[in-house]
């Protein structure tokens, strides 16, 4: 028995077909985005010689990057982890190197508060410098915390806002994404610091 298709059927299949390869360039296109931002942990200069960005590295990766910016600070916006060995291994390698570590824990999937985001700017104004700023992936959390350092530091929003961009791996408006929060936050932080007087 032979089946044959109508022309609705076969627009439906074609469809199908389409959206199905169009979802897996997609996801590919994404994961080699992702991998791309991460190839060299995401380090990046935003101030030479004051501020340098980045992921999570290992040891023997600070140990180079501590090296090559002259860092005399690392903060980390994971939080204190005592017992996970990344955290263990950053403490020690800080420790051998004789770098300052500062840990003031955010999460990139809720909202900062002004309170907070003011306590992080105190502890980079008492931090040495230059100072090395990471979360996990070195775009959402470290993304922001840029964004509050150069909005208030006198570079312009939009100057600011770039921190958290495509570019450093920020990408939150995926419908499983909720990193939304730190552009919720930079938002609300923006329109306190254009509602405070500001000095000539």
């Amino acid at each position: 028995m032979k089946l044959t298709m109508s022309k609705g059927m076969r627009r439906a299949l074609i469809s199908g077909i389409a959206l199905v390869a169009l979802g897996v360039f997609f996801f590919l296109a994404i994961g080699g985005w992702y991998l791309w931002t991460q190839h060299d942990r995401n380090f990046h200069t935003v101030i030479p010689g004051v501020l340098y960005r980045s992921a999570q590295m290992n040891g023997d990766q600070i140990k180079s990057r501590v090296e090559a910016s002259g860092a005399r600070a690392m903060l980390n916006l994971r939080g204190l982890r005592p017992g996970q060995d990344w955290y263990e291994e950053e403490i020690t390698v800080a420790k051998a190197i004789g770098i300052t570590h500062l840990d003031y824990g955010i999460s990139a999937n809720a909202p900062v508060t002004l309170a907070q985001m003011k306590e992080i700017l105190v502890l980079i104004e008492q931090a040495p410098k230059p100072l090395l700023i990471h979360c996990e992936a070195g775009a959402d959390r470290t993304g922001l915390v840029v964004a509050l350092y150069l909005l208030t530091h006198g570079h312009s929003e939009a100057q600011a806002r770039e921190a958290l961009a495509l570019r450093f791996g920020h990408l939150p408006y995926l419908m499983w994404a909720s990193t939304h929060s730190m552009d919720d936050s930079l938002d609300l932080f923006v329109a306190d610091f254009k509602a405070r007087p500001q000095t000539p």
